[in-house]
């Protein structure tokens, strides 16, 4: 990550939150039910209690038919990520090369601050989503919702519920396992949905989709624009990018390429690459071209729209299966600790207790371990 495109992201972050104390001074926030801490701006609203409400009295029987598959899937969705994170640490201690990285997202560290707008699409849909789902569980196993609201915290929006916990405690085990359920497998319905929906509406690669031209580059100069196509270069298909690498590291500086894009065969002479002057430089970023029906918007539009279903389809598996885990303050701890409770209640806080800090300390080994394999 470029330090002076991290600093930059964090003077417009601060920047933001100082001109939204200053609009909460002018406009007393608290009149409008808002409460503004140092990065963090809450709203609560009544209105989304009677939403739920509403939602949850259309069919009570269906609702539960559904939170028990939820119950069933949020079983799954536990095992899966105990397994998983298990797994993937052995594989980091026995064969580090086919572990898979789990790492934290971080906006500037781990990811481009680039994929941030599509982060928060695909967080501002699963979140809302997640904790709608738990609130229409609750209402329909009749615990009441003592609050809920939107948030914004730092760069991310999120909502909440908050169901009433004396009364989520006392009832049934099945109603308490809906509810916690509920979140998680809304996501993975999300997920199945969104991954279904991306891979009909586009096709495998068949071109390099041009996202950006560098200033006074030689992709600039030779009249390339954002949304072209180079389907070919000097006749050898670029399907996609790997084939783009192959042909231009063959390229010396000032080799004469003719790219067959979309909008006809353009001349382009290569420059020095700015870090290495035996190489050449054609200045552009690119991606590869994914044929889709939304390319009668544009082949921005439907680059835009690819990005946003990809990281809300990443948003949707990971808290889906993350959020299962039997860890404190995830919903699979309250998962496990309904069941501990209904078969073994004297030793349940002993084991709950346990689980969780095992695995905690797990997750937080291939947290750690996946980190060392990436930055070092």
């Amino acid at each position: 990550m470029d330090s002076i495109e991290l600093y930059t992201a964090a003077l417009v972050i601060v920047g933001f939150w100082v001109s939204i104390y200053i609009l909460s001074k002018a406009f007393n926030f608290k009149r409008f039910n808002l409460e503004l801490k140092p990065f963090y701006l809450l709203w609560k609203t009544e209105r989304l209690n009677k939403l739920l409400r509403k939602i949850a009295q259309v069919s009570p029987r269906l609702w539960r038919t559904l939170g028990s598959v939820g119950v069933a899937m949020g079983v799954g969705l536990q095992i899966y990520a105990l397994y998983f994170i298990s797994q993937n640490l052995l594989s980091f201690i026995f064969v580090p090369q086919s572990a898979s990285p789990l790492v934290p997202i971080v906006p500037g560290i781990t990811i481009s601050l680039y994929w941030v707008p599509y982060l928060l699409v695909g967080l501002a849909i699963n979140l809302a989503v997640h904790e709608l789902a738990h609130g229409i569980s609750a209402q329909v196993e009749g615990i009441p919702i003592k609050s809920s609201g939107l948030f914004f915290f730092i760069l991310f929006p999120g909502g909440f519920v908050e169901p009433d916990e004396d009364v989520l405690s006392k009832s049934k085990m099945i109603s308490k396992l809906r509810v916690l359920a509920a979140g998680s497998s809304s996501n993975l319905i999300i997920g199945v949905i969104v991954f279904l929906l991306t891979t009909s509406m586009y096709a495998s690669p068949s071109g390099i989709l041009i996202t950006g031209v560098v200033q006074g580059g030689s992709a600039e100069k030779a009249g390339i624009m954002a949304g072209d196509i180079i389907y070919s270069i000097n006749g050898t298909m670029t399907k996609d990018i790997g084939a783009l690498y192959y042909y231009i590291n063959g390229v010396k500086p000032g080799q004469v390429l003719m790219l067959d894009t979309d909008r006809g065969t353009v001349p382009l002479t290569t420059s020095q690459d700015p870090t290495n002057s035996s190489r050449s430089f054609i200045g552009i970023q690119r991606d590869n071209y994914l044929p889709s029906a939304l390319d009668v918007f544009g082949h921005i539009v439907s680059y835009e729209a690819f990005n946003s279903l990809n990281w809300t389809f990443i948003v949707a598996l990971s808290v889906a299966i993350l959020n299962m885990l039997p860890v404190y303050y995830l919903d699979g701890d309250g998962f496990l600790s309904s069941a501990l409770e209904k078969y073994v209640p004297k030793k349940k806080e002993k084991i709950r207790s346990a689980i969780s800090m095992l695995f905690l300390a797990i997750l937080i080994l291939n947290i750690g371990l996946s980190l060392l394999k990436l930055y070092l």
